[in-house]
């Protein structure tokens, strides 16, 4: 018997401390949620993600979303200013959202940004730049057309 109560004081110790790391492991720091407040926010960006493929104006694959102690940010691109506005406000709307941090981008109908017109645009100011600076050499405008008829090949 007097092994069993010289062992429980032990037990209760060891008990104790493995309670303690295990709450220490679970508490939150500056940079890092407790496991709570992730499923948390988890479950605040799942809704706003389901809530931006519900509405109509919105496309909620164009657009992500990142939830870190109930402020929502979101990213991606779409072609209307009022989309991005609709954006932010849909997520406002959703319970557990304490801010919302829009960094959504509209698209510029100015094909000067994008595709085939902006590689034609960069050659052509690559093109003047070499015309510049040739027409201020001997020779320098003569060297121009070779270059121009060789990219015309």
């Amino acid at each position: 018997m007097k092994k069993i109560l010289s062992k429980q004081p032990l037990f209760v110790l060891v008990t104790l401390l493995a309670a303690l790391i295990f709450a220490a492991g679970c508490s939150s720091t500056e940079s890092r949620r407790s496991t709570g407040r992730y499923i948390d926010d988890q479950s605040v960006n799942a809704r706003v993600k389901t809530a931006l493929f519900e509405d109509e104006d919105v496309s909620g694959f164009d657009i992500s979303t990142t939830t870190f102690e109930g402020v929502v940010q979101l990213s991606g691109f779409v072609d209307e200013s009022f989309q991005k506005d609709r954006a932010g406000e849909i997520a406002s709307g959703i319970d557990g959202v304490h801010s919302v941090i829009n960094n959504i981008s509209v698209k510029s109908n100015d094909t000067q940004y994008g595709g085939r017109d902006a590689e034609t645009r960069s050659e052509q100011s690559d093109r003047q730049r070499m015309e510049e600076s040739d027409a201020n050499r001997p020779g320098g405008t003569q060297l121009n057309r070779d270059r121009e008829e060789s990219m015309a090949r």
